[in-house]
Parts: C-alpha cells; structure tokens; sequence
C-alpha cells in the first residue's frame, strides 16, 4: 500500500488539537514500524505546527490558524506536550533533523 504525503490544508481554519493527533500517530508508527519516515514525518508537522500556531509574543498557542487568543478547548496545551514528546523521541532515537 502506498501512502501519499500531504500537508494540511491552510485554506480552512485548522485548530492545534489537530495537529496533535497527527504528530501522535505519526510517532506512534514509527514507534510500532521502526520506519525512519515515521518521524521525520512527525518533525515535519511539528515544524508546520510550531509555525501555525506559535507566537512569539506570547507564551500561549493560538486557539487556531485564523484566531489569535488562547483557548484550552482546542487543544494548544496538548501540542505543547506533543511537540515535547517528539523531540525527546528524536534525541533518544537520534533522530536529529534539527529545528
């Protein structure tokens, strides 16, 4: 089965807790598959996510692409723990691509 790469869709509102999950399952393959793709995949989202939903002004993640306050209920804390889970797999594993 061959799986195609594709990258979120930034034309519609995307919410953090979204990207958590992809980060999560992504992390989850490579730890099940062993498949080096799987988290450099994982580091790609992490990336576009740091991107998307981090200002630097603020310590807080946006509640989504298109708002710029903090709300919990979209899961911007969850991100903060995935993107913590993906860089302490990519030092254990060595998976370094650099940030």
């Amino acid at each position: 089965m061959k799986c195609t790469l594709s990258n979120p869709d930034l034309g519609i509102m995307l919410y953090p807790g979204s990207m958590v999950d992809i980060i999560l399952h992504m992390l989850a393959a490579y730890e099940f598959t062993g498949q080096q793709k799987y988290i450099e995949r994982a580091d790609d989202f992490g990336r576009q996510a740091v991107e998307i939903f981090v200002d630097e002004d603020s310590p807080l993640r946006k509640i989504s692409s298109e708002v710029d306050h903090y709300e919990a209920i979209t899961g911007g804390d969850n991100l903060v723990i995935a993107l913590l889970k993906l860089w302490v797999m990519k030092e254990r594993h060595g998976a370094k691509r650099g940030w």
